[in-house]
């Protein structure tokens, strides 16, 4: 319940106003958002089962509407600006945000994912993978939360960044695979390429003969095997 005080008529009224009750949620890599605030309003869930934990709101009635979300226990929220999981990104763990207002997130978020966190795992612009199109990390780029368990294409998925990709971040405790073709449907014997990045800033690929071509990634734990071949 929220409570309000107001003049009228030289008079000071109180109003009482309820909020809606949030769910319980009790899994990892869950969370619901609102298009209005203290959770009422139209409703979305997303959860990190395989590629579920990315959702481009764009087109839908839930871009640059939400205003309140409800986290689960062990998760990592994340509410982009853009669409295609690109721009300004909020970062929400466990509980019931109702009013996103305070972070300055009313009515912009376009797309958003989450992710369980692990041991070790943070719920932070460090904790996510991030992809960008020039070198030393300058330009357009996008994150790749650690719920990536099978290769995903990079043409029409993260920023439309197919073939452009130029320096990479990778987090603590993961390994960034990634291919110079699409797996699925364009291997190319002798011609598809697998470079695997372990944790770190990798600042020029040009420098592993992998600058602009990237079209499929994967993020895995890290191995000891995780570094340019």
């Amino acid at each position: 319940m929220k409570k309000f005080l107001f003049a009228a008529g030289g008079m000071i009224l109180s109003v009482n106003i309820f909020a809606a009750t949030p769910p319980v949620l009790n899994s990892s890599g869950t969370a619901v958002v609102y298009v209005g605030q203290v959770f009422e309003g139209a409703a979305r869930s997303i959860n990190s089962v395989g590629t579920n934990g990315d959702n481009d709101l764009a087109g839908t009635q839930f871009q640059d509407s939400i205003k309140s979300a409800v986290v689960g226990p062990g998760t990592c929220l994340m509410l982009h600006a853009d669409s295609q999981f690109t721009g300004g990104t909020l970062f929400l763990t466990q509980g019931a945000h109702g009013d996103l207002g305070i972070y300055g997130a009313n009515n912009i978020t376009s797309s958003m994912q989450s992710f369980a966190l692990g041991t070790g795992d943070r719920c932070d612009e460090d904790g996510v993978a991030r992809l960008y199109v020039d070198a030393n990390y300058k330009g357009r780029f996008a994150r790749v939360a650690p719920h990536h368990a099978s290769a995903t294409n990079l043409n029409g998925s993260i920023g439309n960044m197919n073939d452009q990709i130029s320096s990479l971040y990778v987090p603590s405790g993961y390994c960034l695979l990634v291919w110079n073709d699409n797996t699925i449907g364009d291997f190319r014997p002798g011609r598809t390429r697998l470079l695997k990045f372990g944790p770190g800033y990798w600042p020029v690929l040009s420098a592993y003969g992998f600058n602009d071509v990237i079209s499929e990634y994967r993020l895995d734990p890290y191995t000891s095997d995780c570094y340019p071949t």
